[in-house]
């Protein structure tokens, strides 16, 4: 065990330190394995166009074809600066990109192939060395980030973890859950989340399962050991904001309530998640300051 260990810390460190390496070396590697997995999708793609036994006589437009099809996918990815990304935030908008990429590659080595006809390979290889690149480059550039999150979560010291409850299975939601499954310096660690949407009953989100309604809250408190609950419902309105926090005092748990982002970055602010338990013991109008507070950035004392 100890030597897993300090294995996933050392690929940890490396895969942490690889964007600081040397352009050109970094840019080197990235080079070469897109080098790779390019090749291994178009010998991949005759493989599976003729069921993984190319005849001999198409053995001659295999090896012709896959220094054109390196060379045009290469130029296309670096005109596109496809090599600039940074992988430890890979997301959706970077396989989209990526997407783009490869549709204007297999375009270009279609008219290489019309003007030249260097090779006539079936049109099928097009197709499926599309898809074999897309799954191949966008695989090898999600799976590093996963890995690295995967390994940090396990082997990162942090604080003491509480046991907590997200209320509202929104967006919001689910950027918190994520933020604090990747950052293992909060000291939180979510049990389920509580929404009043009857559609989201039974649902999970990254593995976390929505467990029931609002009004459910000092049952699960109770059953999981709960002593916060987070408050992600940046659209939710005061009246709404009262009854979820009275419902979390009567619980005797303690409220923290987290804003959109847009919200905080509008109000030229950064305080995500505040604790309204301070004004749990005050008036109605306080436990509205406190929560026009988190939602605005500005503290102005609301009557009840």
């Amino acid at each position: 065990m100890p030597l897993t260990i300090y294995a996933s810390l050392s690929l940890v460190k490396w895969l942490d330190e690889l964007p600081t390496l040397p352009q050109p070396v970094r840019m080197a590697m990235v080079v070469a394995m897109h080098l790779v997995l390019f090749a291994v999708a178009y010998v991949g793609s005759f493989l599976i166009r003729f069921d993984f036994s190319i005849p001999d006589n198409w053995m001659e437009t295999v090896w012709l074809g896959l220094g054109l099809v390196l060379t045009t996918k290469m130029i296309v990815f670096g005109l596109l600066r496809m090599y600039q990304g940074w992988w430890r935030y890979v997301s959706i908008y970077d396989l989209l990109t990526l997407t783009r990429a490869l549709i204007v590659a297999g375009v270009a080595f279609i008219l290489v192939n019309v003007f030249t006809n260097l090779i006539s390979p079936p049109r099928s290889i097009y197709i499926i060395d599309f898809g074999l690149s897309l799954v191949l480059v966008g695989g090898a550039r999600g799976s590093l980030r996963l890995m690295r999150e995967a390994l940090q979560s396990r082997t990162t010291a942090g604080p003491e973890r509480q046991n907590v409850l997200i209320l509202g299975a929104g967006d919001t939601g689910e950027t918190l859950l994520r933020e604090i499954n990747k950052n293992r310096n909060l000291p939180y660690k979510p049990i389920g989340f509580l929404d009043d949407a009857q559609h989201k009953q039974g649902l999970k989100i990254h593995n976390v399962s929505v467990l029931g309604r609002m009004d459910e809250l000092a049952h699960y408190a109770d059953k999981h050991n709960v002593a916060t609950v987070l408050i992600a419902m940046p659209s939710a309105n005061r009246e709404q904001l009262r009854r979820v926090v009275n419902i979390a005092k009567d619980a005797g748990v303690e409220t923290r309530i987290l804003p959109a982002v847009e919200t905080i970055l509008s109000a030229g602010v950064w305080s995500p998640i505040r604790s309204a338990r301070s004004h749990s013991r005050t008036s109605s109008g306080a436990l509205l300051c406190d929560s026009t507070c988190n939602r605005s950035g500005a503290c102005s004392k609301a009557s009840a």
